[in-house]
């Protein structure tokens, strides 16, 4: 949001009067550590609240989501290149439907491992029969459980997703771009 105000700001200089608090938006002025430590959370909400009543409808837009507690929604794909397939269609969406794309449409992969693997030397070294857990497989010799278990063997590949965030009222199109369940 703020890197949309200081765009709007840059190209209507003439027009905007930059908050003081808010100068460092501007390139020529540089951001201390003081500057940083004057902006609290009422100065920044009373800031975002002006902002709601723009003249520029992605700041506006922005500004109220934040005041209004209607935050971009989730959708999640489990395969990146679907989403990378259909970038296009999909800001297409946002576009017809009044959003700025650059603003309005966000991404991350987030990835994690939930379980860390043992690293097993076998039953007779000491320190790892008193860290892994064993159990007795089918000719009841001990096998460390990652060994012997999909479901822990699984929780220890890494776990990725892909995640867009949008405006709600493009939600339902971009599921339907890339699937009804996005997957």
């Amino acid at each position: 949001m703020f890197e949309n105000y200081a765009a709007i700001f840059l190209a209507k200089k003439d027009k905007l009067k930059l908050p003081k608090e808010f100068e460092f938006l501007n390139n020529d002025t540089s951001f201390s550590i003081d500057d940083f430590v004057q902006l609290d959370d009422s100065t920044v909400y009373y800031f975002i609240r002006q902002w709601t009543k723009s003249d520029d409808n992605t700041l506006k837009d922005l500004a109220s989501r934040i005041i209004n507690r209607n935050p971009l929604k989730l959708v999640e794909t489990k395969k990146l290149m679907k989403y990378v397939d259909n970038q296009e269609k999909i800001k297409a969406v946002l576009t017809d439907k009044g959003f700025e794309p650059e603003y309005s449409l966000l991404h991350d992969d987030p990835t994690e491992t939930p379980y860390s693997p043992y690293s097993p030397k076998g039953a007779e070294d000491q320190t790892n029969v008193i860290t892994n857990i064993f159990v007795l497989d089918r000719e009841n010799k001990p096998k460390e459980i990652s060994q012997l278990s999909n479901v822990v063997k699984t929780l220890a590949e890494d776990q990725s997703t892909f995640s867009i965030y949008l405006p709600e009222e493009c939600k339902s199109q971009t599921l339907s771009i890339l699937g009804s369940d996005g997957k």
